[in-house]
């Protein structure tokens, strides 16, 4: 079925005209939601296997309406920043949607923005050249990308400094941000650039300003590797892997969150959602730290960690995609554990390189070594077009591992 928000040339429910009808006051027997029932289901990602259906209440879209709120002028720029879109203006700005309605960062853009009620744009499908296309000419202010949309934004020749004057907002959220990538967007596109942390179980974990990383990742380059402070009425604690023990500041542990945004359970599925949900708080699948000031850094998801080396080492994938993507002609990069009879476990890496640029796989496992460590070094280099993404835009490790891991 296909609903709209007013009149439209195709045929299609009005959702106004129906509001309009509807009384005022509930009528008997049309009993209210209660807090504890979903009214939302929103797919994962699918990155590891089979999506799953985080199912949440009315109380995201309390909490959505919240963040929205005007916030204390006497609050600190990080702190007024607790909305992906903070201060929207209906007579002026337009949001691009990129990514699927039904995955929780489309949801969460076209909510925010229906909301403020500014207009919206929604792209069909992503593709570097038509995105770009509609941001000139639909004259867009406000868009979210996941990291391999705004890479492939960056990598396209029409893609200049100045070619877009009217963007005034890009969050980059879904997954883990390259650090070398966001200064680059920033050099491109100005200092619009801000950082956000979610997942479909849980609509809003984290945000960094747009005006907050610029300003701040000049004075501590290491913050361009973090995705932010907690966003409002949201607690982050980092626990260890059976989650018994919170762990001290800067020491890796499985991200756990709490707050109105967190998912009631997986949709019909009571197992998962035991293994997701302990006391209130939900298991992210995330590992991360966060520094002596709260600022979170992922470093990997726990079931992509690469377990290597003589005395079984953690090697974690985002650390070692981050440094590749420094490296001149890489537009993108994945790291994989592939089985190995000695260690169990060795690094094989798939990189994304520039047309017409030759990259030497023996330079980048000796650049590799000189900067992470021998315990980095991928034994195996795959070099392709392009990387292979899901349906929201991550890059797909599942079809990587199946197409040359398994099948090599």
């Amino acid at each position: 079925m296909l609903l709209g928000l007013g009149p439209c040339e195709q045929e299609c429910q009005d959702l106004l005209a129906l509001q309009a009808e509807c009384p005022a006051e509930r009528p008997d027997g049309v009993r209210a939601l209660a807090a504890d029932e979903p009214v939302t289901v929103l797919y994962t990602g699918g990155t590891l296997g089979r999506p799953k259906l985080a199912a949440h209440s009315s109380r995201l879209y309390d909490a959505l309406v919240d963040l929205d709120a005007p916030a204390d002028p006497a609050e600190t720029a990080s702190e007024n920043s607790r909305s992906a879109f903070p201060g929207m203006d209906p007579e002026t700005d337009r949001v691009l949607v990129s990514t699927l309605l039904t995955h929780g960062s489309g949801h969460l853009t076209s909510i925010q923005a229906l909301l403020a009620g500014v207009a919206l744009v929604v792209l069909p499908e992503f593709e570097a050249g038509a995105a770009l296309e509609v941001l000139r000419e639909e004259r867009i202010t406000t868009t979210m990308f996941v990291p391999p949309m705004l890479y492939a934004l960056l990598d396209h020749p029409e893609c200049k400094a100045g070619a877009l004057p009217r963007l005034r907002r890009v969050v980059v959220a879904g997954a883990a941000s390259s650090p070398s990538r966001l200064q680059q967007a920033v050099d491109v596109f100005g200092p619009v650039i801000s950082q956000g942390y979610g997942q479909s179980e849980a609509l809003g974990i984290t945000a960094f300003a747009a005006e907050d990383l610029a300003s701040k990742g000049a004075e501590r380059p290491e913050l361009w590797g973090s995705c932010g402070l907690p966003i409002f009425d949201t607690q982050i604690e980092i626990r260890s892997e059976d989650g018994a023990a919170t762990l001290p500041a800067r020491q890796v542990g499985e991200v756990c969150v709490q707050g109105e945004t967190v998912m009631l359970g997986y949709y019909e599925d009571p197992q998962r959602t035991a293994e997701a949900l302990q006391d209130g708080w939900l298991r992210t699948g995330d590992l991360g730290y966060v520094d002596a000031e709260g600022y979170l850094y992922l470093v990997d998801r726990a079931k992509d960690i690469i377990v290597t080396g003589s005395t079984s080492d953690n090697v974690y994938s985002r650390v070692l995609e981050d440094f590749l993507l420094t490296l001149p002609g890489v537009r993108n990069a994945a790291a994989l554990g592939v089985p190995d009879e000695e260690y169990g476990e060795a690094v094989q890496i798939f990189l994304a390189t520039a047309e017409g640029v030759d990259i030497d796989p023996d330079e980048v496992g000796s650049a590799v070594t000189a900067e992470l460590g021998e315990l980095y070094r991928p034994r195996k280099t795959v070099l392709l077009a392009e990387l292979p993404t899901t349906k929201v835009g991550k890059v797909d490790k599942k079809a990587l591992r199946a197409a040359w891991v398994i099948g090599a």
